[in-house]
């Protein structure tokens, strides 16, 4: 196990959560992602799906062909969020040679979860046929996810059910999700689904090239447990796995070192996409 020290930008601000916290936290992304905008080409607000939800923005290196993929999935507790406010996300990647796609999905309350994780499949079927076209290699593509984002490439990774070529996602990162679901709300759960599992530990039906867990030590109460069951199970399933614990963050911030270049969870994914 690691570890990454860092102190809470938010520590001294409004409460984490509260209407001002959150304000600020989008206000930050919506900059962060400008920043990223004005130094890549991009393509904004691609269609994946006949939904309004189904959209995608792709950020493309320069000069540098035939990369790996990083698909980022946000949070919002199935219920909020936009692909449009986390480009900056892949920050680390594009300035490592690798193609970035920002994913939304459709969300509580209009689908039931996990109903959610069809459309993260319908969006690595349609990157597999388009990807090409852009100087990717559709071969390697590395899923990764913040908070609800991260259970849902979870769920996409480990157990797929509509992709067209899943061996395509060759690794994982998933940051402060959430893999047990038993315990959702009845209301919110298709339990019914293909794709829903009590507990996703207990139920790995594939195991990637390499998967990255991280959850802070301020982290909502269910990420450590959940987070801890899924590298025993990947590790009991033989793949490879590693748990990096980020000091000084809340949930929100748990992301923190994924998004910096220099920071110890990109630099174990960079290595992971076999980047520099």
């Amino acid at each position: 196990m690691t570890s990454t020290e860092r102190v809470d930008p938010a520590a001294a601000g409004p409460e984490p959560g509260s209407v001002a916290f959150l304000a600020a936290y989008h206000a930050e992304a919506r900059r962060r992602t400008e920043a990223v905008q004005a130094r890549f080409a991009h393509e904004l607000d691609l269609s994946y799906g006949a939904h309004e939800r189904q959209r995608l923005d792709l950020y493309l290196p320069d000069g540098k062909p035939a990369g790996p993929v990083l698909v980022f999935l946000h949070g919002g507790g199935f219920r909020t969020g936009d692909h449009r406010m986390v480009g900056y996300h892949g920050l680390p990647y594009l300035e490592a040679g690798a193609v970035v796609a920002s994913m939304s999905y459709r969300l509580l309350p209009e689908v039931r979860f996990p109903d959610m994780a069809a459309d993260v499949e319908a969006g690595l079927n349609w990157l597999q046929s388009t990807l090409p076209a852009r100087g990717a290699d559709p071969s390697r593509v590395y899923l990764s996810g913040h908070s609800a984002g991260a259970t849902l490439a979870a769920l996409a990774a480990l157990r797929p059910v509509d992709q067209e070529a899943p061996d395509h996602v060759r690794g994982l990162v998933a940051i402060s999700g959430g893999y047990a679901f038993a315990r959702r709300p009845d209301d919110e759960t298709d339990r019914a689904s293909r794709h829903y599992v009590d507990h996703l530990a207990g139920a790995i039906e594939r195991v990637p090239d390499h998967t990255i867990v991280v959850w802070s030590d301020d982290d909502l109460p269910f990420c450590a447990p959940d987070g801890e069951a899924l590298v025993e199970a990947l590790r009991a399933a033989g793949g490879s796995v590693e748990h990096h614990l980020e000091r000084g963050a809340d949930h929100y911030r748990a992301n923190q070192s994924f998004v910096e270049p220099d920071g110890e969870v990109a630099l174990a994914t960079k290595a992971m996409m076999g980047l520099r």
